[in-house]
């Protein structure tokens, strides 16, 4: 997993693109959760200025992640 400080713009644009691409993502008390397979991929809390964001870098097909 990987962890990252996000801007509500960055967050709430994946999360959209997440869903457009046929993905669930849940929001409960300022968390969004993202499970595939039972196992969780995404996660973004509600931080001060932003959210901090976990996620499986395979998500993403990151660069020399996977």
């Amino acid at each position: 997993m990987t962890t990252r400080l996000w801007t509500k713009m960055q967050t709430q644009q994946t999360v959209k693109a997440l869903r457009q691409a046929g993905y669930v993502v849940n929001r409960t008390n300022d968390m969004y959760k993202c499970e595939l397979d039972g196992e969780n991929v995404f996660t973004a809390m509600l931080g001060y200025k932003g959210y901090m964001v976990r996620y499986n870098p395979k998500l993403f097909d990151e660069e020399g992640e996977g």
